[in-house]
């Protein structure tokens, strides 16, 4: 009988140890921010205010945009590469930023050293692949959406 209730009880441990061990804990905000670089996808103004991009609210990327590249490190800088293609022959081949997340990273505040603005936005979605943002100025609201 003891042998019986020995094997139940070796299998019912044998799978808790095997639990533990695949359990690995869920990305941060931050980790899925700062684990690749972005490049930018679509912007436009979210004229009916539903957080979404449709068709007749996306504006046109200029091909000088579509090729920068944008890097959100672990130390909260945000470095900006322009790339081959600069929209103005006078911008720098990379600008760096800082970034903090706020809100209970719900929101993400973007700031350049040395000025006294800083721009706030909502995070609307954050996966491993997509990073979609949303920018209110007045009763203006944008949204602007990052992919890897």
């Amino acid at each position: 009988m003891k042998k019986f209730l020995l094997i139940p009880a070796l299998f019912l441990l044998s799978l808790t140890a095997c639990d533990k061990e695949a359990e690995t804990p869920p990305a941060t905000t931050k980790d899925k921010l700062t684990s690749g670089i972005w490049k930018l996808l679509q912007q436009g103004e979210d004229v009916n205010k539903n957080d979404l991009l449709e068709a007749v609210e996306l504006l046109p990327l200029e091909n000088c945009e579509k090729d920068d590249t944008y890097q959100f490190k672990p130390d909260q800088t945000l470095v900006i590469s322009n790339n081959a293609l600069k929209c103005d022959d006078s911008d720098p081949a990379t600008e760096t930023l800082n970034w903090a997340l706020t809100a209970n990273d719900s929101e993400l505040i973007l700031s350049q050293p040395g000025f006294p603005l800083s721009f706030n936005f909502r995070i609307l979605e954050l996966t491993g692949t997509t990073l979609r943002l949303s920018f209110t100025d007045g009763t203006d609201k944008a949204i602007i959406v990052y992919g890897r």
